[in-house]
């Protein structure tokens, strides 16, 4: 159960790190490199 827990999370951020990655456009990956630079 916990297993399965934990393979879905990683599964849910791996989606979200992608959808992020796909939409470099938006005002907060704008802040993100003004904040990092």
């Amino acid at each position: 159960m916990f297993a399965a827990f934990r393979i879905s999370h990683v599964i849910l951020l791996f989606k979200l790190s992608i959808q992020e990655a796909m939409s470099v456009d938006t005002p907060r990956f704008f802040s993100f490199i003004s904040v990092t630079s």
